[in-house]
């Protein structure tokens, strides 16, 4: 048995698709794959927050910037002028997609579970 194991070639092997979603006629897309860092950060702010709902503006962003490019959270906020809560929805959907979060509460516009597509300003 060898010592020596190839992560890079293992992790290659199982390679996913990035989680797409639009919103105000944009299309974004995050990691395949969940970072540790974001789970790890997630379930620390579950275990003291208790529920989704009660996470502060400021953790809810510092989940969005884990996730999304700061180019990507520009446009959603600048360009497409997301409100915190519609912020919120987002983050919400992405960390079901990734099996972090239950779907209760989550507004869908199918059921597929897809999110709902918010309009343009």
């Amino acid at each position: 048995m060898s010592k020596y194991k190839d992560f890079d070639e293992f992790f290659a092997e199982f390679a996913k698709e990035p989680v797409k979603f639009r919103v105000g006629g944009r299309d974004f897309e995050a990691p395949p794959e969940l970072p540790a860092s974001v789970a790890l950060q997630t379930l620390a702010t579950m275990e003291k927050y208790g529920s989704q709902e009660d996470v502060p503006e400021s953790e809810l962003l510092q989940m969005a910037l884990a996730l999304l490019t700061k180019e990507q959270l520009a446009i959603l906020t600048d360009e497409v002028k997301v409100s915190i809560n519609q912020l919120g929805a987002i983050i919400s959907w992405l960390l079901q997609q990734y099996g972090l979060a239950s779907a209760e509460g989550t507004e869908t516009d199918d059921e597929k579970g897809n999110p709902l597509q918010l309009a343009s300003p």
